[in-house]
């Protein structure tokens, strides 16, 4: 994950927001993702899983009262 950041070249400005938007509509995003990977047939699986493994951490690390941490991962 931290290199797939580093390569698409997310800075700290923009970790952030990602942190933001995640904290406000996470599980929402959760719900969408499986929706969107039982439609595609499967096609999706792959990616979903990924996104919703990097929300249940962000959401985590912020129910934690860890959100600067969570913006650095």
């Amino acid at each position: 994950m931290l290199e797939a950041m580093g390569f698409f070249g997310v800075g700290k400005p923009l970790a952030t927001q990602i942190v933001n938007v995640v904290d406000a509509v996470g599980y929402a995003a959760i719900a969408v993702s499986t929706i969107m990977a039982i439609l595609s047939a499967g096609g999706l699986a792959p990616t979903a899983a990924a996104i919703d493994f990097a929300i249940i951490y962000i959401k985590k690390k912020i129910a934690n009262n860890l959100k600067a941490q969570a913006i650095v991962w």
